[in-house]
């Protein structure tokens, strides 16, 4: 070969940036293709809503598109750097709280279903599947011993920020270990009465109060509403894939 046709470094750099480039255009348009073929947000979110309101009476009207969205979020949260949680609250029993827990954990990603008094453990094993956590009576966690109670409390409390972890000992084989644990994750609180402060000011607050007898909804029947439920969620894996 003449060395006058040996590649320069130069010309060697100048092709490897070329070609990062293009590598770069590549990932843009398949990303672009993605997000074409993806379902509306704005339709996604209506109906989200309009799926909502069909069983839950809300005494704010934009409750529903708040909590559409808020939805769709637990299927992205993790591209935030927060993810706030969910407050249903309640001044009074029989005002539609439950009903609202049980819909959220058949549309949100991963959701779990409502439970009261998880487990440091069970937080853990949920967050660090990037799981939506559900967690009614929240104030039953004040009924259990002080420690216990601070200690879930903490954790709940740091985990609406991106790479929140908690440290923990934990036996291995000769001795102990710091372990950490994660604990970002999409969270629905709910409760009768107010939140601390510190978890208040991370939450999204939906006040629910008695429909009167002239507001009517659907009664909830969860085997008429599998079809319907499994097409919502196909939506949502579909729209998150392209913004993923």
């Amino acid at each position: 070969m003449d060395i006058k046709d040996t590649p320069t470094i130069e010309a060697i750099a100048e092709t490897e940036i070329q070609l990062k480039h293009l590598q770069e255009k590549l990932e843009s348009l398949k990303q672009q293709e993605k997000q074409e073929d993806a379902p509306s947000t704005l339709e996604l979110v209506n109906d989200l809503a309009t799926f909502l309101r069909r069983f839950i009476v809300f005494t704010d009207s934009n409750s529903s598109i708040l909590i559409a969205l808020w939805i769709m979020n637990t299927y992205i949260y993790d591209n935030f750097i927060y993810c706030g949680y969910l407050w249903i609250n309640s001044a009074v029993r029989r005002c539609g709280k439950s009903r609202l827990e049980d819909l959220l954990s058949e549309v949100c990603h991963g959701a779990s279903s409502p439970m009261c008094n998880p487990s440091e453990a069970v937080i853990f094993h949920n967050a660090g599947l990037g799981n939506t956590l559900i967690i009614d009576e929240v104030e039953s966690l004040a009924s259990q011993d002080a420690q216990t109670n601070q200690t879930i409390m903490s954790v709940i409390n740091a985990g609406y920020q991106s790479g929140a972890v908690v440290p923990r000992m934990v036996r291995v084989e000769g001795g102990w270990t710091t372990q950490t644990y994660n604990v970002y994750c999409p969270k629905v609180l709910a409760s009768i009465k107010p939140l601390v402060d510190t978890i208040a000011d991370r939450s999204f607050r939906i006040f629910m109060k008695p429909k009167t007898r002239n507001e009517k909804v659907e009664r909830w029947n969860r085997r008429k509403e599998d079809a319907n439920l499994k097409a919502l969620r196909g939506r949502l894996e579909k729209w998150s894939g392209a913004y993923k």
